[in-house]
């Protein structure tokens, strides 16, 4: 099986959506329902060993976290062969 790590959007960040966006916008209600149903299922998706929520987050310490998390996995060289 291949091993995966994932970006996901949680519910906060749906809500934030679903507010931000006016409602006369083509395709909102549409956009909102998939983000939901995504944001339940990515996170249990079979082969993801780890998620990251990145509503709020710095970019920099999230890309720190994310390559830490990957080379925990072995899906990224050490910082030493790096």
């Amino acid at each position: 099986m291949q091993r995966r790590i994932a970006r996901w959007a949680s519910p906060a960040v749906v809500l934030g959506l679903a507010a931000r966006e006016p409602d006369r916008w083509p395709g909102k209600a549409r956009l909102i329902g998939h983000a939901r149903e995504l944001a339940l299922t990515v996170p249990a998706l079979e082969g993801v060993e780890c998620t990251f929520d990145t509503a709020g987050r710095d970019a920099e310490v999230l890309a720190r976290e994310l390559l830490a998390a990957m080379r925990a996995k072995g899906l990224a060289p050490s910082a030493r062969s790096a």
